[in-house]
């Protein structure tokens, strides 16, 4: 019993090394930074569609600016003296409009020199970002392989001394411990707790107890954990 005691011990200890590992800050910098990445990806991707928008804005301005440059060019080209009142009226409204107009188009592409320039500060704040984040996640997972391989050896040791301790075992009671455990029961081996099943705290009928004393273990009933007695 002591020999599977001590192997189910070095078990634990192995599921909390290699549970530890995979937990460890490094690994939780690796995932957080590939979620900063993607997210940044999407970010960059909701940019270049602004760029695009702002790009088909700036050329539909430019099309009405060569359109009301063109108007203007045709009222210069004709000869006050040549029209009346009334079309000069005319002409001076089309002008007032045209200067309306221009002046509407000059806010506007006020408004997208300056969306532009955020849209540039904002892909390059994200590049910047971005290329952090990768710098941040190389060397998590760089730290994370040295970690790996200082751990390898004492794994590699912890498993000969498994292999060792197995040889000692009762076959009998090494294929149960694997069968439970192949079943996800863990640890298989569980002590007596007064009257109790030490893993699923469930009380032993009396008459069971008996036959710990005698075989030196019960299997529980209830959890199906095998129970010994300190």
């Amino acid at each position: 019993m002591k020999e599977i005691l001590e192997y189910q011990q070095l078990e634990i200890e192995i599921n909390k090394m290699r549970k530890n590992a995979s937990e460890s800050e490094e690994k939780a910098v690796m995932a957080q930074m590939a979620n900063y990445v993607k997210e940044a990806q999407n970010k960059s991707g909701k940019l270049e569609m602004e760029a695009e928008k702002l790009v088909k804005e700036y050329k539909e301005l430019k099309n009405n600016y060569n359109k009301i440059t063109a108007e203007v060019n045709k009222l210069i080209g004709v000869e006050a003296s040549k029209l009346s009142q009334d079309e000069l009226n005319a002409r001076f409204g089309q002008v007032n409009k045209l200067s309306s107009d221009l002046f509407m188009l000059e806010r506007k592409l006020n408004f997208i020199i300056t969306n532009s320039k955020n849209l540039l500060k904002n892909f390059e704040i994200t590049r910047n970002n971005v290329k952090k984040a990768k710098q941040k996640h190389k060397e998590a997972r760089e730290k994370l392989e040295n970690n790996k391989q200082q751990l390898e050896p004492k794994f590699v040791e912890m498993q000969k001394k498994l292999a060792d301790l197995e040889k000692k075992i009762d076959k009998e009671l090494m294929a149960k411990y694997k069968a439970l455990k192949g079943d996800g029961i863990f640890p298989v081996f569980v002590p007596l707790m007064g009257e109790s099943c030490g893993g699923c705290r469930m009380n032993i009928p009396t008459g069971k107890l008996a036959k710990i004393t005698e075989k030196g273990y019960i299997v529980c009933e209830h959890c199906g954990r095998i129970i010994y007695k300190k």
